[in-house]
């Protein structure tokens, strides 16, 4: 048996977990897409450690998990410092600008926002405040050169007091804190939370293998396994790089009767299809109907099927899996 991923023969032995096209992790569904025999497990096992595991915990499409109750609250674990959801910030309100992160609440049974460590300066003509985290802390003069008061009114989040007082000292700031602030734990309230999510190899790879699954499961192994899709293979597996990129965002929707009333229905889709030019066999990939990817399978097919165009989208309502049709 023949690993549609490192192209090794291996006894049937070593095929024994099943792979699914859309990681389990973004739901069960009844007649689930599944490869039998054709993943093995090394690869199986590689795949779950190193891609998927950042896919689910680190992105966008992650903690919507745990948003739409596929994933129980209580097992959200953050990735720590190094996320890729980057500069989470509040993004109205009293607090609009402080640096938070989440985590999660067993008293509330919800994901709630904490204040990460920080510093806040109250501008002196339109009070507004900004907040610097210890790290970012910018010298006393360039505060003041911006307009902020450096010496009353500062606010403080942080486990560590002493940690901010040292902070601020190396700084040369040893201002008055504002001693009653507003407080993020209100149960009734609810925060809009602006933030920067980077979208690197890991992920696109996460996404690649989805829509490789994907036209594995309709094809067969014997088709993907044509040396011309060897760069996505490589790629996916390895993270071998070519000049064209495999993987691009769009905003825009795979549906096109999507967005007419302003709200995405709730599913994944994957679909399959020719590019314009009719050599470049083409994936669309949409977690969660949030963000579409664009996968590139393969540049110049030498016997194209212009016929050959697929999509099924994963219903989250009744966890069914359907098939899209063309208009």
């Amino acid at each position: 048996m023949r690993c549609i991923y490192c192209l090794s023969d291996k006894s049937d032995s070593a095929f024994t977990k099943a792979e699914h096209v859309m990681p389990q992790a973004f739901g069960r569904f009844q007649n689930n897409f599944t490869l039998n025999g054709v993943v093995c497990d090394e690869c199986n096992q590689y795949f779950g450690d190193n891609l998927e595991i950042y896919l689910g915990r680190d992105t966008v499409e992650g903690i919507s998990r745990y948003e739409y109750r596929i994933k129980d609250r209580k097992d959200f674990k953050s990735i720590g410092p190094k996320t890729r959801l980057q500069g989470m910030q509040i993004a109205e309100g009293v607090l609009k600008g402080a640096y938070i992160y989440l985590e999660y609440s067993q008293e509330r049974d919800e994901i709630i926002s904490l204040p990460l460590p920080q510093v806040g300066f109250q501008n002196k003509i339109s009070l507004n405040y900004k907040y610097f985290l210890l790290d970012g802390i910018p010298e006393r003069v360039e505060l003041e050169n911006e307009g902020f008061n450096c010496d009353s009114n500062v606010r403080a989040f942080g486990d560590s007091f002493e940690l901010i007082e040292k902070a601020l000292a190396n700084k040369k700031i040893s201002p008055e804190f504002e001693k009653e602030l507003p407080l993020l734990d209100k149960k009734s309230e609810k925060l809009l939370i602006e933030y920067e999510a980077s979208v690197d190899s890991v992920i696109k790879r996460s996404i690649a293998k989805i829509s490789f699954n994907y036209l594995a499961y309709l094809q067969g192994a014997d088709f993907v396994l044509q040396d011309i899709f060897n760069p996505i293979r490589f790629y996916i597996r390895n993270g071998e790089l070519e000049s064209t990129p495999f993987v691009i965002i769009n905003n825009e929707s795979i549906l096109k009767d999507e967005l007419q009333n302003g709200l995405a229905r709730l599913m994944h889709i994957v679909t399959i299809s020719w590019a314009q030019t009719g050599f470049s066999l083409i994936s669309r990939v949409s977690i969660f109907n949030f963000l579409s990817y664009t996968v590139q399978l393969v540049r110049h097919y030498p016997n194209p099927n212009p016929n050959f165009v697929k999509g099924h989208f994963f219903n989250l309502g009744d966890y069914k899996i359907y098939e899209l049709t063309r208009r």
